[in-house]
């Protein structure tokens, strides 16, 4: 089988297993009530569906845009450096066993990033997680895939 067409097959499983899995969730799910209300809620809390990010309540428009904002920034420069960092990494360190630095400054370059990347990441998804609310993935992945994309297609040209 040629690249184009293992390549064709897979993005097509993906958006297969994808379409199943939103299908379930659209056909199963009670959005008027309970934890389906509280996952499907937009916009800063209500009454109904208080918002508490990491101790600090979302209950304006402008903590939610705030909040938003630093979750696409996260987004946008974690996309940005990984592209980046994982690219350096991959072909030249692990590859050819060159780094453009000496041997320390290699380890340094690859500890810090792996301390100064868990944090931001893990953030995100304590944040979904706490507040049970996919209105916090969405942005990050708009943003995850407008950068990709960027820097993908100025690496194709």
């Amino acid at each position: 089988m040629d690249t184009h067409t293992c390549v064709w097959n897979a993005v097509v499983l993906q958006t297969v297993i994808c379409g199943i899995i939103v299908a379930l969730v659209l056909w199963g799910g009670d959005f008027r009530s309970g934890t389906g209300k509280r996952f499907a809620h937009f916009g800063p809390g209500t009454t109904d569906v208080p918002i508490s990010a990491m101790g600090v309540n979302i209950s304006s428009w402008q903590r939610w845009a705030v909040l938003i904002a630093l979750l696409v920034l996260l987004e946008v420069v974690q996309t940005y450096t990984h592209k980046h960092y994982k690219r350096w990494y991959r072909y030249s360190v692990r590859a050819r066993g060159e780094s453009g630095m000496s041997k320390s400054n290699t380890m340094l370059m690859v500890t810090m990033w792996r301390i100064t990347t868990f944090f931001p990441h893990v953030f995100k998804f304590l944040l979904v997680i706490a507040t049970q609310q996919l209105q916090f993935l969405l942005p990050t992945l708009l943003a995850r895939i407008c950068t990709s994309n960027v820097i993908d297609y100025n690496t194709l040209i």
